[in-house]
């Protein structure tokens, strides 16, 4: 299906959404509790994420899905990954053979919008990315279903 859809003309490439949850671990263990979460608290963090997220062998098949968008002229492969810095920046790739652009949603996600902490999101962001030609920040600032920040 993804051939299809990159060889029609006009597209210039493909987003993968909840890409680091697309790989869950193969037993299917129950995630474990959250000791830290109380009642309030966001319900998605209940659970500690630790067999649904970031699983060993999505590098491999970012690679595949990477190696097919370059086998098509000029297409962008864009992740949606809700990642801690590091791991976000792996998914370029070590060779920087996976996503073009994994989208940065710490924007988004961050408690405060004060200046001095945007500019050290930023900064650190900045200071993180793969020094090799060709990789961009590719931030996120606003998302549908998640309250905005006011």
């Amino acid at each position: 299906m993804l051939y299809a859809l990159l060889a029609r003309p006009g597209i210039d490439g493909f987003r993968v959404d909840a890409l680091e949850v697309l790989l869950k671990d193969e037993h299917f263990p129950d995630n474990p509790l959250n000791p830290l979460w109380k009642p309030g608290d966001p319900p998605n963090d209940r659970l500690i994420e630790h067999y649904v997220v970031d699983q060993p062998g999505m590098h491999t098949i970012m690679q595949e899905i990477r190696t097919l968008v370059d086998s098509y002229s000029q297409r962008v492969l864009i992740g949606e990954l809700y990642l801690p810095l590091e791991p976000l920046m792996s998914y370029y790739g070590e060779q920087l053979d996976e996503i073009h652009l994994p989208f940065n949603f710490q924007l988004v996600t961050m408690p405060t919008w004060e200046a001095h902490t945007i500019r050290q999101v930023v900064d650190d962001y900045e200071a993180a990315l793969p020094r090799e030609p060709g990789p961009i920040g590719f931030w996120a600032i606003m998302i549908g279903r998640v309250s905005p920040l006011v």
